[in-house]
């Protein structure tokens, strides 16, 4: 495995794995990052696309919430979207997001 994959795992592991290790967000991060969640639905079905997404994961980079700024930053987006997209529909739900988040 290169480096690189490495080092990305160990930034995503710890927010978007299930059980022990997981990060979890407190319950004002909680409050914040159901807010970006919501704002970054633009059609309001719950769901969110890989483009919703990534405006969901800049607006938690920018409120320094978990790993969304090293998410950002090294522009991984779509391999967190994999292991947030928990039943593989290509959408990504608030149930599905709390719990990679460990919550």
């Amino acid at each position: 495995m290169k480096v690189r994959s490495l080092i990305v795992l160990a930034i995503l592991a710890p927010l978007f794995s299930h059980g022990a290790g997981a990060q979890s967000l407190s319950e004002d991060e909680q409050k914040i990052a159901q807010t970006n969640f919501k704002t970054a639905d633009e059609n309001g079905d719950g769901q969110l696309t890989k483009d919703e997404f990534r405006v969901f994961i800049d607006a938690n980079a920018a409120a320094q919430l978990g790993r969304a700024p090293a998410i950002k930053r090294m522009g991984m987006y779509d391999r967190a979207f994999g292991r947030i997209d928990g039943n593989r529909d290509e959408k990504a739900t608030w149930s599905e997001f709390r719990a990679a988040a460990g919550n």
